[in-house]
């Protein structure tokens, strides 16, 4: 005799594959993890475009990302990950979606940017 497995049950999965974070997400039922972040800055719109710029051709360097203007908004690409930095008078944000591999390492990202904003909008 057959026995049917609810999928909404965790039994059918091996107690080392529940711990993972891809597994997590599957069944969580989102495959993308999400990075927002805004930064408050004094310096106008022109230097934060400039500061924004310089992270992006930093981005470029170390990660091999697409990035183009579009407005005051300079978006980010790369297999993985989507994203965008927007500029306005008075505050920088940062918001980012990332596919299931880059996903697992959202928590080191997330820091970096952080020392990103910190460092040029303080």
């Amino acid at each position: 005799m057959r026995v049917e497995r609810n999928p909404m049950h965790l039994d059918w999965i091996p107690a080392r594959r529940r711990r993972t974070v891809a597994w997590r997400q599957l069944l969580i039922g989102s495959a993308m993890a999400t990075i927002d972040i805004t930064r408050r800055h004094g310096l106008g719109r022109d230097r934060a475009r400039e500061i924004a710029s310089g992270i992006g051709e930093d981005l470029v360097h170390r990660y091999g990302v697409q990035t183009r203007w579009q407005g005051d908004t300079l978006l980010v690409r790369r297999a993985g990950i989507e994203g965008r930095i927007e500029v306005g008078d008075e505050h920088v944000r940062m918001h980012a979606q990332l596919g299931l591999m880059v996903g697992m390492l959202k928590g080191t990202i997330e820091q970096e940017i952080q020392k990103q904003f910190e460092r040029h909008f303080g």
